[in-house]
């Protein structure tokens, strides 16, 4: 492949040299080379902010605003034409303005994720202007983006003097206090007031639906979400935040065609591909050629891949394309007639869906889930590999059952922090049953359970041995139970019809449903739920003691 490096510009050049000139005190040179560029080019945007600071330097404020003003009408957002607009209205005693542009420069930083400038910013408009609301809101959203509530409370409160019915603030406060305990009493009077001023403010009804949905009182979530969609149709939140709450209490048929909102949000949108081939949505496929590919995580491509069968069934030819790490376990399902490696988009196809698009289309319902099991197979050869890597059952200390154990999720997971646990809460339970092997499933120990996992000589390490999720498998067909947090590899065992005993947080994802122990995904899989009060004190031990009491049961043949 041939690379070609773009040139530096005679401009290029031009601009760099007039900041070195302004930054070695030479603010006529400055303005003289930025001049010189925009006799050729009058809409070069820096060369407009840069003389506006040589002007600046110069004692020549009018100019300099003049300057900065081209600057910005080329390019309202840019950070150093917004800096230099305000330092130059501050020091033309033009506070009012300077307060307004700092408090531009403050949200462009915000946008671009620079907090601390942001901050920075906001505080510097206060200073000129200690009334300014929407400073006061915007600095407290970015001090309760840095979970620093006390001071986010105080600049709310500061707004809220100044203007009781400020309807951003209260909505903010209301979602703020909404997530600390014993204030939802308060919250609640926030959404309220808001509400009473403008039942229709998006903000205050869609943060109205998270506090609800949090508290479980789920009928009137429901309600403030759809006003929320009413009052803005092209919001993605509040469809998104609906979809998935109906999705939680098995209401499929209305979940599944919201679910595409999820391609509206921050985290996922760069997840979608974007194919040549139209997206299917239930369009006849006989004869055919289709494409399903991976959108999210291993889990839901492990979960999701059953639906292959249905898509197959219609007429079509079914190719998936997946990650590399994850295509061999794909071999044999029934549906899928090609398996593709991610790599470059494959051309030739009627169609495409991502694979959690299926459900909408299919008309799933939580009656009529593809449950059976197993659909997925792991590789012969690496079961015997498996066969011969794991020691047998120690017959002396009267040995009966091989359990896998994954205590831990992908540190980057939104849920992380709730649904993970440390090696050390295990070793109670791994300590009470001697007649048991317990076996690592755990893929990339966190440092911090390193030494206690090194010291439990009860524990088989296997880990080091997995090199992709058909080593898991593998793995998991050795075992007589595999017990995990909400992981990729509960998703991997139920649909290789292993036994699972899944840990499921109190904040657990949509697809668990709602008070249950079993799962309408996977006949083998039983849910071990945590309590809310426990989940917000990441308290496992009631939930560990729970197994241990179904494990002492599994031996006795119970």
């Amino acid at each position: 492949m041939n690379l070609t490096i773009a040139q530096p510009t005679n401009f290029d050049r031009l601009i760099e040299l007039s900041a070195q000139q302004y930054h070695a005190g030479q603010p006529e040179l400055t303005l003289a080379t930025c001049q010189q560029i925009l006799t050729q080019d009058i809409h070069h945007v820096m060369a407009w902010s840069n003389a506006s600071a040589a002007l600046a330097a110069l004692g020549r404020w009018v100019d300099a605003l003049a300057y900065v003003r081209q600057a910005l009408a080329l390019e309202p957002h840019r950070l150093d034409a917004l800096n230099n607009g305000a330092q130059i209205l501050l020091a033309l005693g033009r506070l009012d303005e300077a307060c307004a542009l700092f408090r531009n420069l403050g949200w462009t930083q915000h946008q671009a994720k620079e907090r601390a400038a942001a901050m920075a910013s906001y505080e510097r408009a206060l200073s000129m202007n200690p009334n300014d609301v929407e400073s006061l809101h915007v600095l407290a959203g970015l001090h309760s983006e840095g979970k620093e509530v006390t001071q986010a409370l105080v600049l709310m409160n500061r707004g809220l003097a100044i203007n009781p019915l400020h309807l951003t603030t209260l909505a903010a406060k209301g979602n703020l206090l909404g997530g600390q305990s014993g204030q939802g009493l308060e919250a609640e009077t926030c959404f309220k007031t808001a509400l009473s001023v403008d039942p229709n403010h998006w903000m205050t009804l869609y943060n109205y639906g998270v506090y609800l949905a949090s508290m479980r009182r789920y009928a009137e979530a429901i309600e403030m979400y759809e006003r929320a969609g009413r009052a803005d149709p092209n919001h993605h939140l509040s469809f998104w935040n609906l979809s998935n709450l109906l999705l939680r209490l098995g209401d499929y048929p209305r979940a599944w065609p919201m679910y595409e909102w999820r391609w509206k949000t921050d985290h996922l949108k760069p997840a979608y591909l974007q194919l040549p081939m139209p997206l299917w949505t239930g369009q006849d496929l006989k004869g055919k050629r289709i494409l399903l590919h991976f959108e999210q995580g291993y889990g839901d491509a492990f979960q999701f891949i059953r639906l292959a069968k249905d898509v197959a069934a219609r007429g079509a030819h079914v190719t998936i394309f997946m990650p590399r790490e994850i295509c061999e376990n794909f071999v044999g399902a029934d549906g899928v007639h090609e398996i593709r490696p991610w790599n470059d988009i494959p051309q030739g196809f009627d169609y495409h869906a991502p694979l959690m698009s299926l459900p909408a289309p299919l008309g799933l319902t939580i009656h009529n889930i593809p449950s059976a099991t197993p659909y997925l197979f792991a590789s012969p050869q690496r079961i015997r590999l498996w066969q011969e890597r794991l020691p047998k059952l120690d017959k002396r200390k009267k040995q009966k059952l091989r359990v896998g154990l994954t205590w831990c999720g992908r540190p980057t997971h939104d849920n992380d922090r709730n649904r993970s646990l440390a090696f050390a809460e295990l070793l109670p339970l791994i300590d009470a049953f001697p007649q048991i092997e317990f076996v690592s499933v755990q893929v990339g120990p966190r440092e911090s359970d390193l030494a206690d996992l090194a010291a439990c000589q009860q524990m088989v390490r296997a880990e080091s041995a997995i090199q992709d999720f058909s080593d898991t498998a593998a793995l998991v067909m050795q075992l007589d139970l595999l017990i995990s947090v909400d992981t990729a590899v509960v998703h991997l065992a139920g649909a290789l019809g292993k036994p699972v005993w899944a840990l499921i947080a109190a904040s657990s994802d949509w697809r668990w449903l709602e008070e249950r122990e079993d799962t309408p995904w996977y006949p083998n899989v039983r849910l071990f739920r945590q309590t809310d009060a426990d989940g917000k004190t990441w308290n496992w031990m009631p939930v560990l003691a729970r197994i241990q009491l179904e494990l002492q049961k599994l031996l006795l043949g119970e």
